[in-house]
């Protein structure tokens, strides 16, 4: 997975800090316009209920007085007295007609209808004044007024009663609570007015404002729930919602009417529509504006961070010599001269790794930079080698003095080079001699094989520097070299004011005497015998047991001539022989070995060794050894 730039992170983090802000108060203006034109058609709906209230009460005080001035005419209780139809049913018709009533009747005391206008029919369940008489007949002032049912519809209706001088009969006058009535009141109020009747999960519609197909809607919301008395919720009409006021409609005589009331929600939400989509549009710029503002701020912040970066990566490939070109003065700026300062002490370091590697090597190179400088060490077991040129002083005297340097330099640089590859140091060179260390100051638990694999690929480098040598018309170098594994002190020597990271030891001491034995025996490499059980998967061949200088003890020593799987048979059977020579010779047998070595130096004139330990074997014959003689060699100088 792909991780962000930092840059893209603090990006998105303005981003989403500047959304959230601008977000939260575009949806909190948004959510506060919805509340208000809400709280707004609340208030319109309930002023649309007291309206409705008063436009009632003002047909029923229309229709009473209308009434109890037919009830004191002269002309009609005389035509009441008469009974006389016709002229009761003009006078109906013409006190309906003033007032604008949709019905007139007269009714007498037993409830029996006497006159209508229109025409009635006197059935019984025509007949629902009855409800009305009985309630004004228990008032004070013998007048009722309510809403009840004539026949199937529902009606405002207002009784007085005919006096003469008590109540002869009863004159009735109603308005039909019909869509003419909603459209009057929609026209005052501005609100869809519905009126009806709650008959279980259904609204019964008798007159509304609605189109037909949404008042079949409307009939069955009560179904659908949400529906509360007195309580403002909101109903779905015609794909559209409405908030919503249902109230009872007047005093009821029969079954209770109740008043749905409707506003649009979209209608109060026109007049924010606007103040909406301007809030819309600032936000989107704002948003853009604060886009770019925060690229800007994300680029300002991450460029030198971005340059610290490059710096740093720089740095590690190992290239010091950048620096990081900011010039500021808060913790980014501290920050690139923080970075200048380190790379250019890690520079600073660096020479002086390089010139330290060029003094000493670069594992030393390594533990003096890494740890703290202080006198001491500690011991360890390691393998010490020491390289020596035969006859430099000769070599000095036929090469002019600048070529002799470029030949040693030539030489001890690729003796290094091989003394590194093989995991060993140069502990330091001594004129053309190299004493090199190897388990230290890094553990080798095979260091004494690498020791003897360093030595023979020294003498292979020896012979094509050698090479290049006569071909220049210049004399061969011979070498020799000797190795010793021992137990040292290892650490830094010398002064507290001036430091040498070295081994020292009487195992140092002995690899310098071993090397010197080469001369002796005229072989390339000698080794000592702890060296040579150290190094399995090489062939030695054992030269002697020897006494040298400054030791009372004696050692074997061993040479070393390579790879154990790459020697055939005639190699090792030679080697056999000088093996059995070698302890014909340490057992006193001089005539069986003097005959071995004899056999030997024929197949190989120009090997000293057996020329050596010929003339030993001659002497002893002369001058035989005491019985104390084990066969050691006592070097020159040996006590």
């Amino acid at each position: 997975m792909r991780t962000l730039s930092f840059r893209t992170r603090i990006l998105l983090t303005l981003l989403g800090l500047i959304l959230t802000v601008q977000g939260t108060a575009f949806v909190a203006v948004y959510l506060a316009t919805g509340r208000s034109a809400r709280t707004q058609i609340e208030a319109e709906l309930g002023a649309s209920a007291r309206v409705f209230e008063a436009l009632m009460e003002r047909r029923e005080v229309e229709l009473a007085q209308a009434a109890s001035l037919v009830s004191g005419d002269f002309a009609f209780k005389t035509a009441f007295s008469l009974r006389h139809q016709p002229t009761m049913v003009t006078a109906l018709r013409n006190l309906r007609n003033r007032v604008g009533a949709d019905e007139a009747a007269l009714i007498d005391p037993d409830r029996t209808l006497l006159a209508a206008d229109p025409e009635m029919t006197v059935a019984s369940e025509r007949v629902t004044f009855g409800n009305l008489i009985d309630r004004a007949e228990r008032t004070p002032s013998i007048t009722a007024s309510g809403v009840d049912f004539v026949g199937d519809r529902p009606y405002l209706l207002v009784t007085v009663p005919l006096m003469a001088p008590v109540p002869v009969a009863w004159i009735s006058l109603g308005f039909d609570l019909n869509d003419t009535l909603a459209a009057e009141l929609k026209e005052l109020t501005g609100a869809e007015v519905s009126i009806g009747r709650l008959e279980g999960e259904t609204f019964v519609v008798y007159a509304s404002t609605l189109p037909p197909n949404w008042r079949a809607e409307l009939s069955q919301q009560p179904a659908r729930g949400g529906w509360t008395r007195g309580s403002v919720s909101d109903v779905t009409i015609g794909g559209e919602p409405y908030v919503t006021l249902l109230s009872p409609l007047g005093d009821f005589i029969g079954s209770p009417l109740e008043v749905v009331l409707q506003r649009p929600l979209s209608e109060a939400m026109a007049s924010y529509r606007q103040l909406r989509l301007f809030l819309g549009l600032l936000t989107a710029a704002g948003l853009l504006i604060s886009a770019i503002g925060a690229g800007l701020i994300a680029r300002n912040v991450t460029l030198p961070i971005r340059r610290v970066v490059e710096a740093v990566e720089k740095v590690a490939a190992g290239d010091y010599s950048v620096t990081v070109g900011v010039r500021r003065t808060d913790e980014l700026g501290q920050l690139a001269t923080a970075v200048n300062k380190m790379t250019n002490d890690l520079m600073e370091r660096d020479r002086a790794r390089e010139l330290l590697g060029k003094m000493v090597s670069q594992q030393v190179a390594t533990e003096l930079l890494g740890r703290r400088l202080e006198l001491g060490g500690e011991e360890r077991v390691v393998s010490v080698l020491f390289a020596d040129i035969r006859g430099f002083t000769r070599m000095s005297q036929n090469y002019p003095p600048a070529e002799l340097v470029s030949v040693l330099n030539g030489y001890l640089t690729a003796l290094s080079d091989v003394i590194e590859r093989h995991g060993g140091i140069v502990d330091k060179y001594i004129g053309d001699a190299i004493m090199a260390v190897f388990g230290a100051p890094i553990h080798q638990p095979d260091h004494a094989a690498r020791a003897v694999s360093a030595a023979l690929a020294m003498h292979r480098s020896l012979d094509e520097l050698n090479r290049t040598l006569v071909d220049r018309g210049r004399p061969r170098v011979e070498f020799g070299i000797g190795i010793n594994t021992a137990t040292v002190v290892v650490g830094n020597m010398g002064s507290a004011r001036r430091l040498n990271y070295t081994v020292i030891g009487d195992g140092v001491n002995l690899a310098a005497r071993v090397e010197k034995l080469t001369r002796e025996y005229d072989v390339p490499i000698v080794v000592t015998q702890s060296t040579q059980g150290d190094a399995p998967g090489f062939l030695f061949r054992e030269l002697d047991r020897v006494r040298v200088k400054g030791r009372d003890e004696a050692v074997r020593v061993f040479e070393p001539l390579g790879e154990a799987s790459s020697f055939g048979e005639e190699s090792l059977h030679r080697l056999e022989s000088w093996h059995a020579a070698l302890k014909r010779y340490r057992s006193r047998d001089w005539g069986g070995a003097d005959s071995i070595l004899a056999d030997l130096q024929e197949g190989e004139q120009d090997s000293l060794l057996y020329a050596v330990y010929r003339a030993r074997i001659e002497t002893l014959r002369l001058a035989p050894p005491g019985a104390a003689w084990d066969g050691t060699f006592n070097t020159p100088g040996a006590y």
